[in-house]
């Protein structure tokens, strides 16, 4: 009886206290929503000098990470992200996490920048070479052939480390290469250098503009180019009439025939000087007026032979001491023979030659043996003259 009150009175205290409150019972774990962490890249761009490294990292990713360069040249990448610039450009940088891939665009830079690449020196003259940097640091030069040229810095650059200027000096004529490099990332820059201290040929002189010479007649001339020290000194000779003048390697002209040539002098840079060559015909001489008939008598009078004489030629060629062999071209036919048709017997020609009104030269032209009728050609005497004008006249022969 006592345990069955006591119980009653357990149970009415649960029920008076659980209608009264709120019993809470803990649960055994806990859910809480949690978004998944973004995989990146710790840099969309970047910058880095030549020869200096910059770091790329992928975040909020664990796994393996494959790292690619669209330009090798430009920059690299190494395994780890490390990306090292090696010449001035923008590549992009590749990082492959998983089935996503993540880019980085990278620019290279240059620590320096020269001005000009490429020198010409003429003689010993100077150039300078500006230095542009982008960073503080040092500098220095290496030269190739240093028998070329010369370099020495303006010192005054160290005071705004912006600027460096370069001087060059050409020594002897030659290629060679400056190259600059900077303390910073040791990048070089090189420059061709060509030095050239030939002194040019500046015109050409010559001994004579002009001269007049006879066929058969020559003259030296001579050439020299200014100025004096010119390097190369060669002259070529030429003539734009050969068939007038000619000219030897060395100036010495020949007059070929009558005319005008030209004579150059040319230096081998191309410089000239000319002379005007004349050719005049040394001897002129007026022939007679054909067809005319020449007669041939015996010391009586009386009339031995007679020939028509068709055409007249005169020639002159080589020139012995001051005169020129000279020869006279006759052509014919005898007419008649005081011996009959069928005597066989040469036709005899008298000539004068005047200058001037006065007879210098006279002779006979016998032609060759033939008969009555027939022709003879290229009947011929031979004679020297000096240069002048002449008439030559034919003659019945007493």
């Amino acid at each position: 009886m006592k345990r069955m009150k006591k119980f009653i009175g357990i149970l009415l205290f649960v029920l008076t206290f659980g209608l009264a409150s709120t019993i809470t019972i803990p649960q055994i774990g806990t859910c809480v929503d949690v978004q998944a962490a973004t995989v990146s890249l710790n840099r969309r761009s970047t910058s880095v000098y030549i020869g200096k490294t910059t770091q790329l990292k992928v975040n909020n990713y664990t796994g393996k990470i494959r790292w690619s360069s669209s330009n090798t040249s430009i920059a690299t990448v190494s395994s780890t992200g490390k990306v090292k610039g090696k010449k001035a450009g923008t590549v992009t940088i590749s990082a492959r996490a998983g089935k996503k891939t993540l880019k980085c665009k990278v620019t290279v830079r240059s620590v320096i920048s020269v001005s000009p690449k490429e020198i010409y020196l003429d003689g010993t003259d100077d150039a300078t070479i500006t230095v542009k940097l982008k960073h503080r640091c040092g500098l220095r030069y290496s030269i190739t052939s240093p028998y070329v040229v010369s370099c020495s810095w303006d010192k005054q650059w160290y005071e705004n480390n912006t600027v460096a200027y370069l001087y060059i000096t050409g020594e002897r004529t030659g290629t060679t290469y400056v190259t600059i490099t900077n303390t910073f990332n040791n990048e070089k820059v090189r420059i061709k250098v060509v030095v050239d201290t030939t002194v040019k040929v500046e015109g050409v002189n010559i001994s004579s503009n002009s001269e007049s010479l006879y066929v058969g007649d020559s003259v030296k001339l001579s050439a020299d180019v200014y100025p004096s020290n010119a390097t190369d000194r060669g002259i070529t000779w030429y003539s734009d009439n050969t068939s007038v003048a000619k000219v030897s390697d060395y100036g010495r002209v020949e007059a070929v025939s009558s005319g005008q040539a030209t004579i150059t002098a040319k230096s081998n840079n191309g410089h000239t000087a000319s002379c005007i060559i004349t050719v005049m015909t040394p001897i002129n001489v007026k022939l007679p007026n054909t067809p005319v008939t020449i007669k041939s008598y015996d010391y009586g009078g009386g009339l031995r032979r007679a020939c028509i004489i068709t055409n007249v030629r005169f020639e002159c060629g080589i020139k012995v001491s001051d005169s020129y062999s000279c020869r006279i071209y006759i052509d014919g036919k005898k007419t008649y023979d005081f011996g009959g048709n069928t005597i066989s017997s040469p036709c005899p020609i008298g000539y004068k030659i005047y200058r001037n009104g006065a007879v210098i030269k006279s002779g006979v032209i016998y032609s060759t043996a033939l008969g009555v009728g027939e022709s003879f050609i290229d009947c011929s005497g031979n004679l020297f003259l000096a240069p002048g004008n002449y008439e030559l006249q034919l003659l019945d022969v007493r």
